[in-house]
């Protein structure tokens, strides 16, 4: 509308349901990352990591968080993707980097795996799924109570609903 200014999407960056603290976000994406790191190929040539902390610190300064601790690495894989571990872990393949025509494009994507984190979206599906399991055991245990077939067709279909949704 003409005359208003623009809703501020950034106000509650984060905010909602969530039952996880920040720390313990940090502290899981701690252990996730240390993993990965583990498991994952990664780039270690310095320029390649040293320019993908450039873009990234730079899109961290315009963040809605620019506190948040993001840490980049570089995935040693042709595959084209990217993604975000709680905490601010942000793993780039090396596809990605090879297909983007130009910085902004690599810094597109880098920007959303980061409004990932900032958001906070791995911990708050996390909190919906714990409390949907929660609903779903009370009511599993109170069917039982009059059929335990029904209890356990209850169990399984919510279990499966918990842990098949994306």
């Amino acid at each position: 509308m003409r005359g208003q200014p623009p809703k501020d999407y950034t106000r509650n960056a984060g905010g909602g349901l969530n039952l996880f603290s920040e720390a313990d976000e940090l502290a899981m994406g701690r252990r996730y990352a240390a993993e990965l790191d583990a498991k994952l190929s990664l780039v270690g040539a310095p320029a390649v990591q040293a320019y993908v902390d450039a873009v990234g610190k730079r899109l961290a300064g315009a963040s809605p968080k620019p506190g948040l601790p993001f840490r980049f690495r570089v995935v040693n894989t042709k595959e084209v993707n990217a993604f975000a571990v709680p905490g601010g872990f942000i793993y780039i393949n090396r596809g990605l980097i090879d297909l983007a025509q130009d910085e902004g494009q690599l810094a597109g994507v880098m920007a959303h795996e980061m409004a990932h984190v900032v958001g906070r979206h791995a911990t708050k599906q996390m909190s919906k799924q714990l409390i949907l399991l929660g609903v779903v055991a009370g009511a599993s245990m109170l069917a039982s109570k009059k059929s335990e077939g029904l209890g356990n067709v209850i169990a399984v279909a919510g279990a499966s609903a918990c842990c098949w949704r994306t």
